[in-house]
């Protein structure tokens, strides 16, 4: 039962995916690589206000996005309904500001930009902890 839902989630967020640019706002911010790569966020905040728990999203090995540039329906799935359970929601792109694609296969791997990684977690996590929206207490990590 929890699969056939969370199979409804998916088809309907790649429905508004299509329908709309994605995130509600992008934001940039720094990694904390040693180059202070500027990375593209694509944040989501729900409805209200007050200071939020927020999450920071981090995609798999094939990217964040699909070749027609919107953001994959599975992390934008998340990211819509972690919104709308009162969670600000920022997804981290780490591939696109540093013209790579995919790191899933053998010729696509690179060790230094998964080395980067963690670093883009923390940027994304000092960058939340700087919103006046977001409780800089109550910040996760998902991906």
């Amino acid at each position: 039962m929890a699969a056939r839902w969370f199979g409804y989630v998916i088809a309907i967020a790649g429905m508004l995916a299509a329908a709309r640019a994605g995130a509600q706002e992008v934001v940039h911010f720094p990694s904390l690589d040693d180059q202070r790569t500027m990375l593209d966020g694509y944040l989501f905040r729900p409805e209200g206000e007050g200071r939020l728990p927020a999450i920071v999203g981090l995609h798999g090995c094939s990217g964040m996005f699909l070749p027609s540039g919107a953001i994959l329906p599975s992390e934008f799935a998340w990211a819509y309904l972690l919104a709308g359970r009162g969670y600000a929601v920022l997804l981290v792109d780490s591939f696109g500001p540093r013209q790579h694609g995919e790191m899933c296969s053998i010729g696509g791997f690179d060790l230094n930009l998964y080395r980067n990684r963690p670093k883009d977690a923390y940027g994304a996590l000092a960058y939340l902890q700087g919103q006046d929206y977001v409780r800089p207490d109550r910040i996760a990590a998902l991906g």
